[in-house]
């Protein structure tokens, strides 16, 4: 399977978080589509956000 590695920039990371934290339905799909990344690329930026405040 070929990767293909998405720098995504800490701006774009910040608008998904907030989008993720304060929208009533943060729904990583369409918060994927609104940014037009993969569900993957979006859920590994919830992941790693998460991970950061433990």
């Amino acid at each position: 399977m070929k990767t293909t590695h998405v720098t995504v920039s800490n701006e774009i990371k910040e608008k998904i978080i907030k989008d993720w934290r304060f929208s009533k339905l943060n729904s990583i799909p369409a918060i994927a589509e609104k940014f037009n990344l993969k569900q993957g690329i979006v859920n590994t930026i919830i992941n790693e956000y998460l991970s950061s405040k433990i």
